[in-house]
């Protein structure tokens, strides 16, 4: 993590917050490994009035690694 940190000064890393209800919640994410440049950006929210997310599409579409972003 130190590594990663340092390499990607910019880096956001999970802030642990008190909410009454589970709550994910990410803007711009990425999945960590991929060069910054080539990254597509997602925004999450899982919680509230959107407490499922069903993902589909074609094949090599980044479902994956949007899955693998949030985990």
């Amino acid at each position: 993590m130190a590594c990663f940190a340092y390499e990607r000064p910019s880096a956001v890393f999970a802030e642990i917050a008190e909410h009454s209800e589970p709550l994910f919640e990410a803007e711009e994410l990425v999945h960590p490994l991929i060069p910054p440049g080539e990254a597509i950006a997602n925004d999450v929210r899982l919680g509230g009035t959107n407490p499922l997310w069903i993902v589909s599409g074609s094949n090599m579409s980044g479902k994956s690694t949007l899955l693998r972003a949030v985990v």
